[in-house]
């Protein structure tokens, strides 16, 4: 019977060996395909490892060891995908019908579609479930058998009821119980209730592990590395993500994690953790390389601890901005509600003539306007800094865009003497969100209508298109942007000229909507001189609309 136990405890834990081995070569081919350089991952991945892609109806979208993917059958009834399917992975083991060899399959859903990594399955087969229940029923009845026997002829039957009282309050109780102090039985009454209270007690011990197994993979896919050291500072567990940071910010390789607290680096965490205070919790940050990282100790029972470390470089950068945007959008308004107050202090206190009168009220209005104009455009740039993932995207018409452009503008146009040409071709379709790029047309043809003069020519040409991107540049043939301000454009409330900006009203943040609602089309922007002297501004939108990852 020990025997049986052994091998099906060997073959699970080879079983989990092989697991983790795909599961960790699943992760390098999700990273891939998230920063498109999937070929590349596989051929970082062993030369015998199978890699299957396959669409969430079981179709074979891609496979390493097959060139005809097409004549593959449906893969939507393979085991592992249909646990897949449910639990998020799955594995099994069977006959390949495409090789011929004894295959281990690993599974993982992943955006829509299975990730399935293969390699030969090097697993012994083991004993057979019935034959295994037969021999532990066996072992079972034969260990009944002579309990009964041993209590038949026992002559002390008090003394075996007191220690199975014992028992069975050690039992509930949760505490060790040796095989020495179990009593002899006689009556199945009894013996119906000390199995039920076994029963119960392998139950809880199920229960618990599965709860640390939904843990475990609760940790596993958190942003936030997280580890877990015993008293002498060995890790009883760790997840990708913490190894990943623990390099980041180590001083060097890092090896083995255990050293980790010895690192240079973590100074202040080992003090915090040698100390002898009432204080459980301590908190750093740490800047490296650019990216910035929170790492948090926490003491545990006797000299264990846990660490966790979470990249919150993004978070520190939106709360800079976040200051910045605060501090600028203070001083902006602040110079409208001036100028406001004075024009309506001199109304108030001042004999004013009606024209005058009128003239101070319509320049009391204009700042009005001005301030109404700033706080819509603080607002849609607050929405693009904060919810990059909630625009709605569909299908839209380019061409058909810039022209409503053009005829919103067109009472200003022919006042000014000012012309715009739509050059993007007939039919141009991206998928996109129609309010924000209908703002980037919008905003371009505004600043120039405001800075660049009057008498000027303005231009949108999609010059370039590919697969994926539309490339398109808008310019005018106004008095431009010296070469020393170019880089700086498209910042909040960056203006090339102070005093020429604000006499003709704009907010300064035209061009810093222009490029927030194009990256938000995962695109690029830059600016130039025009061959005529004039701002140019080249920009480019993907095609097909990609939503963000939430990792």
């Amino acid at each position: 019977m020990a025997w049986v136990l052994s091998n099906s405890s060997e073959h699970q834990s080879k079983t989990r060996i092989l697991i983790s081995k795909l599961e960790a070569y699943t992760e390098v081919l999700k990273r891939g395909l998230d920063t498109n350089t999937f070929d590349i991952a596989i051929k970082n991945l062993p030369t015998d490892l199978r890699v299957t892609i396959i669409d969430n109806v079981g179709t074979v979208t891609y496979d390493t060891e097959v060139e005809k993917i097409g004549q593959l059958s449906d893969h939507s009834r393979r085991p592992e995908l249909q646990e897949a399917h449910y639990k998020g992975s799955g594995y099994g083991t069977r006959i390949s019908e495409s090789t011929g060899e004894d295959t281990f399959y690993y599974a993982e859903y992943y955006k829509g579609n299975y990730i399935r990594t293969a390699i030969p399955n090097t697993l012994e087969k083991p004993l057979p479930y019935n034959s295994a229940r037969i021999l532990l029923l066996f072992g079972l009845i034969l260990l009944l058998f002579i309990l009964w026997r041993l209590y038949k002829v026992s002559k002390d039957y008090s003394e075996n009821i007191r220690k199975l009282g014992v028992v069975s309050r050690k039992i509930t109780e949760g505490e060790e119980v040796s095989i020495a102090e179990f009593p002899k039985l006689e009556t199945n009454e009894i013996s119906k209730q000390l199995l039920e209270l076994l029963k119960q007690k392998e139950q809880a011990r199920k229960d618990l592990e599965e709860s640390r197994q939904q843990l475990i993979l609760h940790f596993q896919l958190s942003d936030t590395g997280i580890a877990i050291f015993d008293s002498s500072g060995k890790v009883e567990f760790a997840t990708t993500h913490f190894v990943q940071f623990a390099n980041m910010i180590a001083s060097g390789p890092m090896t083995d994690l255990s050293e980790l607290i010895n690192d240079e680096a973590l100074v202040e965490v080992k003090q915090f953790l040698d100390q002898e205070t009432d204080s459980k919790v301590f908190t750093t940050k740490m800047h490296t390389s650019g990216q910035i990282f929170e790492v948090k100790a926490l003491k545990s029972g006797g000299k264990s601890y846990e660490l966790t470390i979470t990249d919150i470089t993004e978070e520190e950068k939106n709360r800079v901005l976040k200051q910045e945007l605060t501090s600028n959008v203070t001083h902006e308004i602040r110079t409208p509600l001036t100028a406001i107050h004075g024009y309506l202090e001199t109304l108030n206190y001042h004999d004013l003539t009606t024209d005058e009168r009128e003239a101070f009220t319509e320049k009391a209005f204009q700042q009005c306007v001005r301030l109404t104009d700033m706080l819509d455009d603080i607002t849609l740039l607050s929405k693009l800094d904060e919810q990059r993932k909630g625009f709605v995207f569909s299908q839209v018409d380019l061409q058909m865009l810039a022209d409503e452009v053009r005829v919103a503008y067109a009472d200003r146009l022919t006042k000014t003497g000012n012309m715009f040409h739509n050059n993007i071709p007939e039919g141009l379709i991206i998928d996109g969100n129609r309010s924000l790029l209908y703002s980037i047309f919008q905003n371009l043809v505004d600043n120039s209508l405001r800075y660049a003069g009057l008498g000027i020519t303005m231009e949108i040409n999609c010059y370039y298109q590919d697969s994926q991107y539309v490339y398109l540049s808008y310019h005018d043939t106004g008095i431009g942007v010296s070469p020393e301000h170019l880089p700086r454009i498209f910042e909040r409330f960056y203006r090339v000229d102070e005093g020429r900006t604000r006499a003709r009203g704009g907010t300064g943040l035209g061009l810093s909507i222009v490029r927030n609602a194009i990256l938000i089309h995962n695109g690029a922007v830059q600016a130039r001189q025009h061959v005529s002297g004039g701002l140019e501004i080249l920009f480019t939108l993907q095609k097909h609309h990609i939503a963000p990852s939430d990792e």
